[in-house]
Parts: C-alpha cells; sequence; structure tokens
C-alpha cells in the first residue's frame, strides 16, 4: 500500500488509486473507500475514478447525499471544462482557443467549434 501512495505522490495516473479503493474497500470498508476516493478525485479529476465513484455509492445502497451529488457535479465540470473547443477537420488538432490557422497542418480556416450536446446550456 505504502508503494501506491507512492506513486499516487507521483501523479502517475488513476490506476494506482483505483488498486488503493480495492484495498481500502477490502480493510476498511466502502465509506472508507469513498472517503478517500473523493478526497483523490477533488486533486485529480478523472472519468474512470468519477465511475468507479458512482459504483462505490450503489454498493454502499445509500441514497447519495447533497455532498456527494455536489462532488460528482463539481467533478464533471472540471472534466467538460478541460476539454478543448476547438478542432482542425483536417489533421485532428484540438485547442482551448480558435486559431485560424492549424498549428498542427498549417491549413487554413479547418479549425472549427467542437460540437457537444448540453454545453451551449447556461449551468445551473
Amino acid at each position: 500500500m505504502d508503494y501506491l501512495y507512492h506513486l499516487i505522490d507521483g501523479a502517475v495516473g488513476i490506476a494506482p488509486a483505483l488498486v488503493l479503493v480495492d484495498l481500502i474497500q477490502e480493510d476498511e470498508g466502502e465509506q472508507a473507500a469513498l472517503l478517500f476516493l473523493n478526497e483523490y478525485l477533488h486533486r485529480h479529476p478523472d472519468l474512470e475514478g468519477l465511475d468507479r465513484l458512482i459504483r462505490l455509492n450503489r454498493v454502499a445502497g445509500e441514497t447519495p447525499t447533497p455532498e456527494t451529488l455536489g462532488i460528482l457535479q463539481q467533478l464533471v465540470t472540471r472534466l467538460l471544462d478541460a476539454y478543448p473547443s476547438y478542432h482542425c477537420n483536417h489533421c485532428g488538432f484540438t485547442a482551448k482557443t480558435l486559431h485560424w490557422q492549424c498549428p498542427g497542418c498549417k491549413s487554413w480556416s479547418t479549425i472549427k467549434p467542437v460540437q457537444r450536446l448540453g454545453r451551449d446550456k447556461q449551468r445551473i
């Protein structure tokens, strides 16, 4: 477990954290695993981690608290904000800002907004 904590501190990715979640769940139960995963995801939002968080909540058999729903909403918002806003239709280059000339393939006027469902609506 110490080695896994060391890997997490080095920001290796979600895999060591998910293994730790499994170990914590076996040793200390679902609530301890949920607490660990909530804290980890606050620092390192990740879709795989979000999926595991939802599954752990379902296994625990509890109705999600407003705090848990707030954490889930915050994670989804942070993940969506990290997605690129623009995409080159010629080479696939992605960016957060509009470029008239693609930095990847040097084509002109090929960068277009990324179309995602529900992103144009104002957040509540």
